[in-house]
């Protein structure tokens, strides 16, 4: 009887580290759905905070925005599109405030422009960046406000 033991043991050890593994090391894909059942964003999540990249999707499927996540924050370069699927920005993000020079195209790929974000001013709301009144032009600095949305890439970050 000794050996159905030691082999129930070796089975709940290994269910423990099939478990952390897929948890920790390899941790599973997070799925988050508009009302009509398509797919708004997919990414990583770890204890409760999006983590890694995270890709999000307008309602009628097209590829809204990508970046990364820390501890549930944007962090890195995020990149936003037209419905066309052409890039309509791209930049760095740091929490919910645009920093440092970002870039803009139109809906054909033509620059637009690149605006410098000196300063950003953080969301009391939970909020991130707003759309912005109008195209950027080139050579022009602007700040970053915050949005009520902190997950919604269908505002239009180059106005």
């Amino acid at each position: 009887m000794w050996w159905v033991l030691a082999g129930v043991c070796g089975l709940v050890a290994v269910a423990v580290v099939a478990f952390l593994l897929r948890v920790v090391v390899f941790p599973p894909d997070w799925v988050e759905r508009h009302p009509n059942g398509r797919v708004r964003a997919r990414g990583q999540h770890y204890r409760g905070d999006r983590q890694e990249h995270w890709t999000f999707w307008h309602e009628e499927s097209w590829k809204e925005c990508e970046g990364e996540y820390t501890q549930g924050f944007e962090t890195g370069t995020w990149t936003f599109y037209h419905p066309n699927g052409k890039p309509r920005a791209r930049g760095e993000l740091a929490g919910w405030c645009r920093q440092g020079a970002w870039e803009f195209w139109d809906d054909a790929g033509r620059p637009l422009g690149e605006v410098e974000f000196l300063t950003c001013y953080p969301s009391t709301s939970g909020g991130r960046f707003p759309a912005r009144a109008g195209e950027p032009a080139a050579g022009t600095t602007a700040s970053a406000e915050p949005l009520s949305s902190p997950t919604d890439c269908s505002e239009n970050p180059s106005g």
